[in-house]
């Protein structure tokens, strides 16, 4: 799985599939399921939170709603989308 370290996803993560699938996704629970010191977001739409590393599976959509800050790593994994909500 590629590897990126940043605290703010690029705005060229932006896919417009992935926006308009945003009200359809459930909300994570809090805190987000673990695995092995990563947040898994598995098409969810979350926001209000800060967590140290995401990892989004392939082919997987996460969508990132106001408030969220991540301070870490963030793992995209093959075909997967991660975004920032409208």
């Amino acid at each position: 799985m590629p590897r990126h370290s940043c605290s703010r996803l690029p705005r060229t993560l932006r896919a417009p599939s992935a926006i308009l699938l945003a009200d359809t996704l459930t909300v994570a629970a809090s805190p987000l399921p673990q695995v092995n010191g990563f947040s898994v977001c598995a098409s969810y739409r979350f926001g209000d939170r800060d967590i140290e590393n995401l990892q989004v599976p392939d082919a997987a959509i996460c969508v990132l709603e106001a408030g969220v800050r991540i301070d870490g790593s963030v793992e995209l994994g093959t075909a997967s989308e991660s975004t920032h909500g409208a």
